[in-house]
């Protein structure tokens, strides 16, 4: 509750941010995140349209696997990750 009254997004929110952030070129599967955030694809794809209307995610199709989608992390999305983390004390995934 804290995160969202700080920071205006939810801990599952800034756990993808703060994943992408992370990755090499701030970019990962889709697949990949959805297991990170022990969540179905399913609720993964509403996140990451609220993600992607706010600027902060760009997804496209993997070059490599046509049937992945791969999400990055726009220079947006670092800046929120980056104004938002002193304020959070748990992030998920180990």
């Amino acid at each position: 509750m804290q995160l969202h009254a700080d920071a205006g997004i939810s801990h599952m929110e800034y756990g993808l941010l703060a994943a992408l952030s992370t990755a090499t070129d701030r970019t990962m599967r889709l697949r990949d995140l959805a297991r990170i955030a022990n969540g179905s694809l399913s609720r993964l794809s509403k996140l990451m349209n609220k993600l992607s209307d706010r600027g902060w995610v760009e997804r496209r199709p993997d070059p490599q696997d046509g049937r992945s989608t791969l999400a990055t992390l726009t220079d947006s999305g670092f800046d929120k990750v980056a104004r938002t983390a002193p304020a959070t004390s748990c992030v998920f995934g180990n």
